[in-house]
């Protein structure tokens, strides 16, 4: 906009000069008709007055040659600008700017790139905090299903669920299979394959990412269902210790406790909770304790550590599917007390989940870092090490 006012205002510098040389152009041709006809006018004065005719004619000559070269936006733009100057406003900001410097201002363009961004045709949902923070919610079953093409069915425990993706994993009989699973950028899915939704606590969560259809190119072997990643809420969520408490039928309670804080450089959060619950069926109930620790420490700029241990405690008493046939002679599913069991040995007509006191006790413990290295906008360096080890107790009959 400075560069316009300035060359509207030499515009109008030369169109005032032009205007004054016409006049004296015509003061000069009159004096020259007047002179020529006055005898005593010398020779050479009538010759310096041929020479300021022609010099004034060509001037006009070229300037008539460059206002038909310029394109017509730029003369619109200047003739606009002419326009403008003559408003009262203008004219008056135009005076006082003309005791001022000028300035050439240059064009500068910022342009923002996402480090990662998402590959086409991958199906990507999450939910939204407010599903999870402070809710009552017993399990993740009610806000995974929320999003669209995820379906979750109760397995051997509490919180552990056979987990579908678009029909992917409609046969799996328990836990998950051909999905990955992650909390937080650590994996939770086992070597061969398997993942269990045991150590997930809902109150613990931020979001649940579900990225739909196989993603195996994305995330490792044994994405062929998809990918399952929880977020756990940060120390910059919490400033503070939180406390939770909640219960309902079937002798349900939950107790937790959170505590984050967040720093120029260090995001600090950890949660604890005990849940316990008699079951609505025979035989069902249990308690798990979980500890969930989570640390982010910033480097600098571009480099990143972050630190994650988890642990989780499960007892739990495992009821037996039953026949119609023994659900009519226990419908609380218990088992038939009129079938002969014997402790320790398998019999496929044996269902009596009380005598064979079919249970699970076991311990899951996950503990792992990720170093990132951020080169350029495009390119981020990721190390990863983990330690997984799941110590089982299982005895039970077999589930169908």
């Amino acid at each position: 906009m400075v560069e316009l006012v300035r060359v509207s205002r030499w515009s109008c510098a030369v169109a005032v000069g032009l205007v004054m040389m016409c006049a004296v152009w015509g003061n000069n041709v009159f004096a020259q008709d007047t002179a020529a006809a006055d005898p005593s006018t010398s020779p050479r004065e009538r010759e310096l007055r041929d020479q300021l005719k022609t010099i004034l004619q060509e001037l006009d000559d070229l300037q008539q040659k460059k206002e038909s070269a310029k394109p017509e936006t730029e003369r619109s733009s200047i003739i606009k600008e002419k326009t403008d100057l003559t408003s009262p406003e203008t004219t008056a900001e135009a005076s006082s700017s003309a005791t001022g410097p000028d300035f050439d201002l240059a064009d500068m363009s910022i342009v923002s790139k996402r480090l990662q961004k998402r590959p086409e045709g991958v199906s990507l949902s999450a939910t939204a905090p407010s599903e999870t923070e402070s809710q009552p919610t017993r399990t993740m079953k009610e806000s995974m299903e929320s999003l669209p093409g995820v379906v979750l069915r109760q397995a051997n425990g509490p919180r552990d669920f056979s987990l579908m993706i678009r029909g992917q994993g409609a046969k799996t009989s328990f836990a998950v299979r051909d999905i990955k699973v992650y909390e937080d950028g650590i994996q939770q899915t086992q070597s061969d394959g398997l993942s269990r939704l045991d150590m997930q606590d809902p109150w613990f969560m931020r979001s649940v990412e579900v990225t739909r259809g196989a993603s195996s190119s994305l995330y490792d072997n044994y994405a062929l269902g998809g990918m399952v990643h929880f977020r756990t809420r940060r120390g910059s969520d919490i400033r503070g210790l939180e406390t939770f408490f909640s219960g309902g039928s079937f002798g349900y309670q939950k107790y937790g406790v959170a505590i984050g804080q967040e720093t120029e450089r260090f995001d600090v959060a950890m949660f604890g909770s005990h849940v316990a619950e008699d079951g609505f069926i025979q035989h069902s109930n249990y308690n798990t304790q979980t500890i969930n620790l989570n640390l982010r420490y910033k480097m600098d700029d571009r480099q990143t550590f972050y630190f994650k241990a988890i642990n989780n405690w499960l007892n739990t008493k495992v009821p037996t599917r039953l026949t119609q046939g023994q659900f009519f002679v226990d419908e609380r599913q218990a088992g038939g007390a009129q079938t002969v069991c014997t402790p320790g040995t398998y019999n496929g007509g044996c269902a009596n989940s009380l005598l064979l006191n079919q249970s699970r006790v076991d311990r899951r413990t996950v503990i792992g870092g990720i170093y990132e290295r951020q080169f350029d906008t495009n390119t981020v360096l990721t190390v990863e090490a983990d330690y997984d080890v799941k110590d089982i107790q299982q005895s039970f009959s077999q589930i169908f």
